[in-house]
């Protein structure tokens, strides 16, 4: 349903590779409205370019197509863009029903501009936001959130047996099953690992163990060798581990006491891992910027406040902490640097 303000908008929020953008465009296939499109709400210039080829999209009339090129002639960028933006609303204003799906959103703030919230401007509409960061739910535009969490082992069995099998489940014999069931348990339950997995064994025919010690070996030409795999079969480029190390070198970039806290959540249990453990680690207030930091690219899966705890509890996914465990060996030089390590013990 429409919200008061006439425009209903939902996020859709989890780590990277978990199936968000192709949930939101089943969901756009399945829609019906006056108009769908996809932005790019990743960079400035993906903003700019997306509502570019919106404004085409509307020019539905020879006098519209003449006002646009009007618009494109702009010699000063900045000028463009707004008149550009200006155009697109009024045209959207006039198209009830829309549909936008805002993909790959990092801060709200870099999209405001672009983002409808009056319907006075822009009309009635639905928007569907695409992000990692949970804490938008905190944001008042947004009016609910929807997370996409783990495939169930079923799933994780279906989507792989779809991808081997070229669609046709029956394929795969009870035996075979059993054994695909058996290594699915050692790859992470997100659509991407599974799909990268299933188009890397169907193309080099290796054993499932063979790719196991690819895994965990982390090297530089096995990922290089996925990122093709997966471009190829798909839009996406990022890999597991290209996605957490980024999303590592983010945060660390925030600040410098967030890379000796990944370290030590690396070297723990990685379910239930107590907040009063960091505190005692760091101070309070840097443990509550982790705590978000963290939240802002999905890194947390779970958390546990109640009465009962004497103190919060938050879980990460094994594969996020065997990843940031390797890339912070090699980033924090820990086989010549033990001091760090010799903190947190």
């Amino acid at each position: 349903d429409i919200d008061p303000r006439g425009i209903k908008t939902i996020a859709l929020v989890g780590i990277g590779g978990s199936g968000k953008t192709t949930l939101a465009r089943y969901y756009a296939r399945q829609h019906k409205a006056s108009v769908v499109a996809e932005v790019d709400a990743e960079t400035n210039e993906g903003l700019s370019d997306s509502f570019e080829r919106l404004a085409k999209i509307l020019s539905t009339t020879e006098e519209d197509k003449k006002s646009l090129r009007k618009i494109q002639d702009i010699g000063f960028v900045k000028e463009r863009d707004k008149q550009i933006l200006l155009f697109v609303k009024e045209k959207l204003k006039k198209s009830p029903k829309w549909l936008l799906i805002y993909d790959n959103v990092k801060n709200f703030k870099d999209i405001h501009e672009y983002f409808p919230y009056d319907s006075g401007a822009w009309g009635r509409g639905k928007i569907i936001v695409i992000t990692r960061d949970k804490n938008i739910q905190n944001n008042s535009y947004i009016s609910s959130m929807i997370e996409v969490t783990e495939l169930t082992p079923q799933e994780k069995l279906d989507l792989f047996v779809k991808i081997t099998g070229s669609g046709i489940s029956e394929q795969y014999s009870s035996d075979q099953r059993e054994e695909a069931n058996t290594f699915l348990k050692e790859i992470p339950p997100f659509p991407l690992d599974v799909s990268i997995a299933a188009y890397y064994l169907k193309m080099t025919k290796v054993p499932y163990e063979k790719y196991l010690e690819h895994v965990k070996d982390h090297h530089q030409d096995f990922a290089a060798v996925q990122e093709n795999v997966i471009k190829e079969a798909s839009d996406y480029t990022k890999t597991r581990y290209g996605i957490i190390t980024l999303s590592l070198d983010n945060i660390i970039k925030t600040n410098p006491d967030f890379s000796s806290l990944l370290l030590f959540i690396s070297l723990l249990n990685d379910q239930n891992i107590p907040r009063d453990l960091l505190n005692a680690y760091k101070n309070d207030i840097v443990v509550d910027k982790f705590i978000y930091h963290l939240k802002k690219y999905s890194l947390i899966t779970r958390e546990s406040t109640s009465p009962s705890l004497t103190s919060p509890l938050f879980s990460i996914h094994p594969s996020t902490q065997e990843v940031s465990l390797d890339y912070l060996q090699k980033k924090l030089d820990l086989k010549n640097n033990r001091e760090l390590l010799n903190t947190i013990v």
